[in-house]
């Protein structure tokens, strides 16, 4: 057997070791996931079968589920442009 042969059959190896442990893995991950989510249950609302009347607050409060965003507005006065003289200082310290 060829040094060459060696070489191609030992990367064919590692080729296959590596292709079982990404699988693993990914099935390692797939079933961590669903025993957590057995474990841990998430949380469910119950059905209402009220309707929701919106409270008249609710529509300028951002956290309520009626908020309406204004969108863009535009300022009360043009933005001015600042002047700040360059602070330049050179040599030691």
């Amino acid at each position: 057997m060829t040094t060459a042969t060696q070489r191609d059959e030992g990367l064919v190896r590692v080729k296959r070791v590596t292709r079982w442990l990404a699988a693993g893995a990914v099935a390692a991950a797939a079933a961590f996931s669903i025993t957590a989510a057995k474990v841990v249950p998430g949380r469910s609302h119950a059905p209402s079968n009220t309707v929701a009347t919106p409270d008249p607050n609710a529509v300028n409060d951002p956290n309520s589920p009626y908020y309406q965003d204004p969108g863009l507005q535009s300022p009360d006065q043009p933005p001015m442009r600042a002047y700040n003289p360059p602070r330049v200082s050179s040599g030691g310290s």
